[in-house]
């Protein structure tokens, strides 16, 4: 069941397939909310651009990381990507996190001794959460998916290659601050994506999300 949601997720990503007509709406709300003259109330999230919310490291790829293979092992791949993301959810959201889940990994270039890997995290999507049955529409808690880039650089050829993307969310327990507002049609289509990987995120019988 997990591969066909993946082979279907698979032929309508973005990538391929043009956002859906409650997609474009959506986006066509947050231009709407962006040239808005009329100021927010105070306790609304304050929109903060995609583009800010970027965090990069880089590492130098070392023997003892290596595999049977003699290759970077993709454990070590994931720890530096998850703790990166983490880094990034937690200065934008300026608080301490949960980790809820991480989609599925496929590792599409391996990873080789002495490269240079360049991790870079961004906040593309937020979700604020309500209280049900609250007499005010304030949110009281927030999902934020943090996209994590690793990109493998040869040293001596300088050629730069996408070994995974990760996708993480997490949970603010407390009334969100800030939210991400994507400012270009690129920015716009990972916004969209990430709205669509929390929608997938497993349920338990009570509808909440797991904690892993």
């Amino acid at each position: 069941e997990r591969h066909r949601r993946r082979l279907a997720r698979a032929q309508e990503s973005l990538f391929k397939e043009p956002p859906t007509a409650a997609e474009s709406v959506l986006l066509h709300q947050l231009f709407l909310a962006h040239t808005a003259t009329t100021p927010t109330p105070a306790p609304t999230p304050t929109p903060v651009p995609m583009q800010h919310t970027t965090l990069t490291t880089t590492r130098i790829c070392q023997p003892q990381e290596r595999n049977i293979h003699d290759l970077i092992f993709g454990g070590y791949l994931m720890r530096e990507a998850f703790e990166l993301g983490y880094a990034c959810g937690q200065v934008f959201s300026r608080a301490e996190l949960h980790f809820l889940a991480v989609d599925e990994l496929a590792f599409k270039h391996p990873v080789p001794i002495g490269a240079l890997l360049q991790l870079t995290a961004q906040v593309v999507y937020t979700e604020d959460q309500f209280e049900d049955g609250a007499a005010t529409r304030l949110p009281t808690a927030q999902l934020i998916h943090v996209e994590v880039v690793a990109d493998v650089v040869d040293v001596t050829t300088s050629i730069r290659k996408t070994t995974n993307t990760f996708h993480f969310t997490f949970k603010f327990e407390q009334p969100p601050k800030f939210t991400v507002r994507p400012a270009t049609y690129v920015e716009a289509m990972r916004y969209l994506e990430g709205k669509r990987r929390i929608s997938t995120i497993p349920l338990d019988p009570q509808r909440q999300i797991y904690r892993f």
